[in-house]
């Protein structure tokens, strides 16, 4: 499989957020270094809407999964089985700016939708997909584009971490013969408070780079949930850097959209 199929098939796995409103006195907002971490009850529930877009220079293809996990159990390092399931389903397309016949997107949207089981996985409290019963890229993105990945120790504003979750699992779909390697940080970039909590601002760049130059970049930003252990939403972006091939421009992006209901 040669570059240029890679980015074809990556294209292939193909909301602003809303807080719950949190009533009662203001926190505080942390003077120094801050702790972050999942946190995982067991009973507790957390459901995300995902959308996922993919778009090249003709074709636009969306969409959107709604999960609801269920924490079933914690260990005693703190990591969590989760079941989720799905509660809400929406796919659409356009082609030149024409969308799809409703006949075509109805078919395609009830093939989907049933083949969308309830799935487990295994997350730890630095958000850390431990395991996930799934065996397909497309079908794993929204699961861990929920899963943010957070430091071990506490960290000042404007200090980062390693995080390449992201762009590691995507690359599991590149050829065994291009030597691919991963970096990427993840940085805290503001401490606010909304609703009356304590939320953070998270920026995230991660890089696949081959012997050739980078293959693939990912940028985004998340809003974290500092009092309750979650993530509330987030956006990023897999793109090509323009000079991979004279093809690159065909394949488009994807565009992937998180956020707490």
């Amino acid at each position: 499989m040669n570059r240029r199929r890679f980015l074809l098939d990556l294209g292939a796995l193909c909301a602003v957020a809303g807080c719950t409103p949190h009533a009662g006195a203001l926190s505080a907002l942390p003077a120094g270094p801050i702790a972050m971490g999942w946190r995982w009850i067991p009973g507790d529930q957390h459901a995300w809407r995902v959308r996922v877009e993919r778009r090249t220079t003709r074709v636009l293809v969306q969409r959107v999964e709604e999960w609801t996990y269920r924490v079933l159990a914690v260990d005693g390092v703190g990591t969590a089985q989760l079941e989720g399931r799905l509660t809400g389903f929406g796919a659409g397309a356009t082609v030149d700016g024409e969308p799809l016949s409703d006949d075509v997107v109805a078919r395609a949207r009830a093939v989907e939708q049933a083949a969308l089981e309830p799935v487990t996985l295994a997350v730890s409290m630095a958000g850390e997909v431990v395991d996930i019963g799934l065996d397909s890229l497309a079908r794993e993105l929204p699961h861990r584009a929920v899963v943010q990945r957070l430091p071990r120790d506490a960290v000042q504003l404007g200090e980062a971490w390693e995080d390449t979750a992201l762009l590691r699992h995507l690359a599991g779909a590149i050829p065994m013969e291009m030597e691919v390697r991963l970096t990427g940080q993840t940085e805290l970039t503001a401490v606010e408070r909304l609703d009356g909590r304590v939320a953070l601002r998270l920026a995230t760049e991660q890089r696949a780079s081959s012997v050739g130059g980078v293959v693939l970049v990912l940028r985004g930003d998340s809003l974290w949930d500092a009092e309750r252990g979650e993530l509330i939403r987030r956006r990023f972006e897999v793109a090509a850097i323009p000079d991979v091939d004279d093809d690159v421009e065909q394949v488009g992006g994807l565009v992937v959209e998180v956020m707490r209901t």
